[in-house]
């Protein structure tokens, strides 16, 4: 029962409530920690269960979805079958709620990614889709939902369009609009209009890193950072960082503690 759910329950033995619940029935969602430290990332662990009530036959549909998008969608951890619907097991979500209103770069770069989502939910014959403001969060010019309630919707891929154009022109109309007329006549070609106004306005800037990507030294650094989280649990460990001079230990060490600020 959703709404007995309290901070420090576990919920199968495996996952500790961390968070309040966050319903809008009958779709409901917690913030929880993975207590075997399989999901989300370090040292945390913390994750969301999100569930979605369905009947057996959109079960296909779902799980068509979640193989669509991992850009826009949160990145599914697990799932988890019961016989009244499905639980997600996803990462969180950062970002902020969208403003009442936004400016033109950033109204583009919205457009271009529900537009985005709209065609690889089509592509995986997923329709129904219903997306609303409050599922939307912005971080560093990034546009993500919350959680997976838009799979709840019913409608054509027709109404799905009309639904996506609305929401855009309630959001950033006045800074989108060439892209509502003429009507288009699929989710491809609202796409293909939000990437040419992306085009025309935009000027992509690449900031080049101060250092070249760390390669090869996954292990290590995975092995550093275990033993920063075994630690604080109380296990502590001495890890020793060898190798001939250039090979990088400076380096590697300099990621890790990046990684811990």
């Amino acid at each position: 029962e959703a709404l007995g759910l309290e901070p420090g329950m576990i919920i199968w033995e495996r996952f500790c409530v961390v968070g309040k619940v966050r319903q809008a029935a009958p779709i409901w969602s917690v913030a929880v920690t993975d207590l075997q430290r399989e999901f989300g990332r370090a040292p945390h662990h913390r994750v969301t269960l999100q569930y979605l009530p369905i009947v057996e036959r959109e079960r296909e549909r779902i799980a068509r979805a979640l193989l669509a998008d991992e850009q826009v969608q949160p990145r599914v951890c697990a799932r988890v079958e019961l016989p009244t619907g499905l639980v997600l097991i996803h990462e969180p979500v950062e970002g902020e709620p969208l403003g009442a209103s936004l400016p033109a770069r950033e109204a583009r770069a919205l457009a271009l990614a529900l537009t985005s989502l709209l065609v690889r939910l089509h592509e995986q014959r997923v329709q129904g889709v219903a997306l609303r403001a409050s599922d939307l969060r912005q971080s560093e010019g990034q546009f993500r939902l919350e959680g997976f309630e838009h799979l709840h919707g019913r409608g054509t891929r027709e109404q799905d369009i009309e639904a996506m154009l609305a929401l855009l022109r309630r959001l950033a109309g006045p800074q989108l609009g060439d892209l509502f007329e003429p009507s288009p006549s699929s989710a491809v070609e609202l796409w293909g209009r939000a990437r040419d106004l992306v085009e025309a306005h935009d000027r992509v800037v690449v900031t080049l890193p101060r250092h070249p990507p760390l390669v090869g030294r996954e292990q290590a650094r995975r092995a550093l950072e275990q033993a920063f989280v075994d630690a604080q649990i109380a296990r502590s460990s001495l890890v020793l960082v060898s190798g001939g001079q250039g090979v990088g230990k400076t380096r590697l060490l300099d990621e890790f503690a990046s990684w811990l600020e």
